[in-house]
């Protein structure tokens, strides 16, 4: 909601620390948003080492999709 101006003006950066908070609480589709949010450098500057750290944990967390994208960048 954050990215898209839905709860009040966009905030890339609320909306990055919202799905950081969600993944640490092992949300797993959020630690894939999180993964896409830093490869592309959404809300902060890009960060391929913590966007792989981040899909690593949606997979472990059962996060189909994640699990396809990191089998796909091997």
């Amino acid at each position: 909601m954050h990215l898209q101006g839905q709860a009040s003006a966009p905030s890339p950066q609320r909306a990055r620390e919202l799905h950081e908070t969600a993944c640490a609480l092992k949300l797993a589709q959020a630690c894939g948003r999180l993964a896409v949010l830093y490869a592309r450098g959404i809300g902060g500057e890009p960060d391929p080492q913590r966007a792989q750290e981040a899909s690593k944990r949606a997979c472990e967390l059962g996060d189909g999709v994640s699990c396809l994208a990191l089998k796909g960048s091997r």
